[in-house]
């Protein structure tokens, strides 16, 4: 009689699930309210991209504070995020601090510590282990093919 009984376990499982699912409010889709729960998490999301992509932002806030910021649980925004940007929430901010390293070095004004202290790394091996894992090439390759000739007193020719 095991799998009789396990069966109608399975069955109280159910009942018990579709109880709870019932009596929890949730948008359908093609409802209004889907719509707007949606259109309020995009929203939200946006915050939280804009808030990663701050060129002024040395230091990767907590998930904590960005749960806060999109009002959101910190799992349903780590999910919605990725599903949007087709990243996670670090590789979202690191990818963003790579680009703008790249364009301040391709000016030519500023040496590869210069770069890399100012997007926020301390650790200038680690600043070029992650440019080179972005972009395929060192740093210091993107100034030796910048237009200019001279930069800061930091820069070295080779």
């Amino acid at each position: 009689s095991f799998p009789t009984r396990r069966s109608s376990d399975l069955l109280l499982a159910e009942k018990f699930l579709y109880s709870f699912i019932n009596k929890t409010p949730q948008p359908q889709p093609g409802s209004v309210n889907w719509a707007k729960a949606k259109e309020k998490d995009v929203e939200a999301l946006r915050e939280v991209m804009k808030m990663l992509s701050d060129a002024q932002l040395h230091k990767f806030p907590s998930i904590e504070t960005l749960s806060k910021t999109a009002m959101m649980s910190s799992t349903k925004l780590k999910t919605r995020f990725k599903q949007i940007y087709g990243m996670k929430l670090y590789e979202f901010y690191n990818h963003h601090r790579l680009l703008q390293a790249r364009e301040m070095l391709r000016t030519g004004n500023y040496s590869v510590k210069q770069v890399g202290v100012n997007i926020g790394f301390s650790n200038l091996s680690n600043f070029a282990k992650a440019f080179r894992k972005e972009f395929g090439i060192l740093p210091r390759e993107i100034l030796r093919s910048s237009p200019q000739t001279t930069a800061g007193p930091d820069r070295r020719s080779n």
